[in-house]
């Protein structure tokens, strides 16, 4: 499992809980940067752990 966030603290605490049961990985990243660095990230991943096979996408808000 690959989590990506903004923050890296919340990623912690996610791949702490989810460690016990599978290897997870987490990278922070900001989606606002800029193409460079987002892209950066991800070949940074794709080397290190290979190609991504299945990509889910979430993003949350909470408006009040």
């Amino acid at each position: 499992m690959l989590l990506l966030q903004k923050t890296h603290r919340d990623l912690e605490a996610a791949a702490d809980r989810r460690g016990q049961q599978q290897k997870v990985y987490w990278y922070s990243l900001d989606l606002s940067k800029n193409y460079s660095e987002i892209s950066a990230v991800f070949d940074r991943i794709e080397h290190e752990l290979g190609p991504i096979h299945v990509l889910i996408n979430n993003a949350g808000t909470i408006v009040q």
